[in-house]
């Protein structure tokens, strides 16, 4: 993965970039960019986006357990 922001020993979480976003999820750098308002939680630094990686983890379950929900079938 490209180098993640540090957050050093400040008890902070260490950020992912688009790029390290991209590379986890194996799509093009392109696509984060014009999905992550939509899709996943994002903090802004200046002008530069990073994403917590256990949040990232967390929307794309959630994101599978809304799918799961929604094609299950309830027969009458």
């Amino acid at each position: 993965m490209a180098q993640s922001v540090s957050a050093g020993n400040y008890g902070l979480v260490d950020l992912w970039t688009a790029e390290d976003l991209a590379e986890f999820l194996r799509k093009p750098l392109s696509w984060v960019y014009e999905n992550y308002r939509e899709r996943f939680p994002f903090y802004r630094v200046g002008q530069a986006i990073r994403f917590d990686p256990a949040e990232i983890r967390a929307s794309l379950r959630g994101q599978r357990d809304d799918a799961d929900d929604a094609s299950t079938v309830t027969h009458r």
